[in-house]
């Protein structure tokens, strides 16, 4: 199998409001289980933030982003997809943060699908 090395190149956050990052995390995930690539944005605001919503800037390319957000019942936690924005050029998505904190998934393919290299 073909090893590929897909490189973050920007990562933009629009905070709205009065709001400040306490962590943010993106991890990279190629060809996990599609052809293409899964990135997982994971983070928490500051205790005492206000979030209606945090927006992220997704690769160019991203097919679908869906959020995840834990429950008491932690074996039935509600996904959410998420619809894709277009402002300026760039793919945005908009998430709702739970108790402060944020996960979500982008997905999208910036290989040439059946093209080894």
């Amino acid at each position: 199998m073909n090893r590929r090395i897909v490189s973050l190149m920007a990562l933009m956050v629009s905070l709205t409001g009065a709001q400040t990052l306490k962590s943010f995390e993106a991890d990279i995930y190629p060809e996990y289980y599609t052809d293409g690539v899964m990135v997982e944005y994971l983070g928490e605001l500051e205790p005492g933030s206000l979030a209606p919503a945090v927006e992220f800037m997704v690769p160019a390319g991203t097919d679908s982003a869906f959020s995840v957000q834990q429950t008491e019942d932690e074996a039935n936690p509600v996904i959410t997809l998420l619809p894709l924005k277009q402002r300026g050029g760039e793919t945005w998505v908009s998430v709702i943060p739970h108790n402060n904190t944020f996960r979500f998934f982008a997905f999208y393919t910036p290989f040439p699908v059946g093209k080894g290299t």
